[in-house]
């Protein structure tokens, strides 16, 4: 029997998180491996989305020990050597960190631990999937202390993990940069047609409801942050809301307080309460994604966005900004572009989108045919293959 672990901070929403969840489904039900997920937090969105076979470990810890504290790094290390007494670790000959960054941090504490003790083999390989450019994540960063410590542990990382997954030749050339001799696969990430298209369907009264609800309207999909910038899109949206009929519906989870007030703030002070929504996480948000004109994407920086792919899928016209990382999925044939601070360019596409003006057609059948080329069975496969070499070059 092949048995792997993934370790992960969490599983709550994101894209990373379930791109993580759908390799491991696959490798569980389609390539007979015996996977174990182990959970630092209390989430549960992406739970229901675990196959039943899947064992998964949860220590439970609150959340907000991790989201409301400046040491969370040393949360993630102190949790990290809880993993060896909640699971018989020495049995995986893959130990994979599902998210960069703080399951690395935990995978660091528990090979420590290990070494230590004398009790780690050599035999075990640990990777990384990594979903996002370190460099960005630094530039986006105001405190000084968190900027060191993620330039730390980026060169940390590149050092330990034998191998790399990452979703983006943009990330690989980061890596590579780091260390030459690094060892770098890059796989993109996962989107699963079949469930995407059912769940769209959804004839639940509620959701239908709520559809009705927002009217015609815009779309934008992603946890209230910086990094999604969703106050750039409501900035452009002021601009022509006088001008359309249509709606912004935003489907995101509250990650920054101070931000969160900030885009509420704003909303209240240009009288938009009744023309924009912001609805928190659906655990299905593909009928709201299905019925909207467009999807309106305006990250400062992406790896490669999964509800892209999603969108993709459903053949929703995208408008995005040119984000950093843009051209791993995004070109003028699949979708509309704009410079990423130019608002009046995304407020005049959004307006032309809303009065039928743009031709969308040959773009939406662009990236149509790009993203199914990125389906459970093609990427799963890539996976497959990745994780068998590395089997193999231990039985060596």
């Amino acid at each position: 029997m092949k048995e792997i672990l993934f370790v992960f901070p969490t599983i709550a929403s994101g894209g990373a998180e379930k791109n993580c969840i759908q390799v491991a489904n696959y490798l569980c039900a389609c390539c007979g491996y015996k996977v174990t997920i182990f959970v630092f937090d209390d989430s549960n969105f992406y739970r229901n989305s675990i196959y039943r076979e899947i064992e998964i470990i949860q220590l439970n810890i609150p959340i907000d020990t991790f989201t409301s504290t400046k040491r969370y790094y040393y949360h993630y290390l102190k949790y990290g050597f809880l993993l060896s007494k909640s699971t018989n670790v020495h049995k995986y000959k893959l130990i994979i960190a599902g998210y960069e960054g703080l399951s690395e941090i935990g995978i660091y504490a528990l090979y420590l631990k290990n070494v230590v003790f004398g009790l780690h083999f050599s035999k075990t390989k640990y990777i990384s999937i990594i979903q996002t450019s370190i460099s960005n994540l630094i530039k986006y960063k105001t405190e000084f202390k968190s900027k060191l410590l993620l330039q730390f542990f980026s060169t940390i990382r590149v050092l330990f993990f034998r191998k790399m997954i990452c979703c983006s030749e943009l990330i690989k050339k980061e890596i590579l940069a780091k260390n030459k001799k690094a060892d770098v696969t890059v796989i993109n990430n996962i989107v699963d047609i079949r469930s995407i298209e059912r769940q769209s369907q959804s004839t639940s009264q509620q959701i239908l409801s709520e559809i009705d609800h927002y009217g015609n309207y815009f779309i934008n999909v992603g946890r209230l942050s910086i990094q999604k910038n969703q106050l750039f899109l409501l900035k452009a949206f002021v601009n022509i809301c006088h001008q359309t009929d249509f709606n912004l519906l935003i489907i995101g989870r509250e990650q920054d307080e101070q931000l969160t007030k900030s885009i509420k703030d704003y909303i209240n002070e240009n009288k938009l309460s009744d023309r924009v929504f912001i609805v928190g996480e659906k655990i299905n948000p593909f009928p709201y994604l299905k019925r909207a004109k467009a999807f309106v994407f305006s990250s400062s920086y992406e790896g490669f966005p999964l509800i892209l792919l999603e969108t993709m899928i459903l053949k929703i016209p995208i408008l995005s900004t040119k984000f950093k990382g843009y051209d791993n999925m995004l070109n003028d044939n699949n979708s509309i572009l704009v410079d990423e601070n130019d608002i009046s360019s995304l407020a005049d596409n959004m307006l032309s989108l809303a009065n039928n003006k743009c031709e969308n057609d040959l773009k939406i059948n662009n990236a149509y045919e790009f993203a199914i080329n990125n389906s459970v069975e093609i990427i799963g496969n890539q996976y497959k293959e990745f994780f068998e070499k590395c089997l193999n070059s231990l039985r060596k």
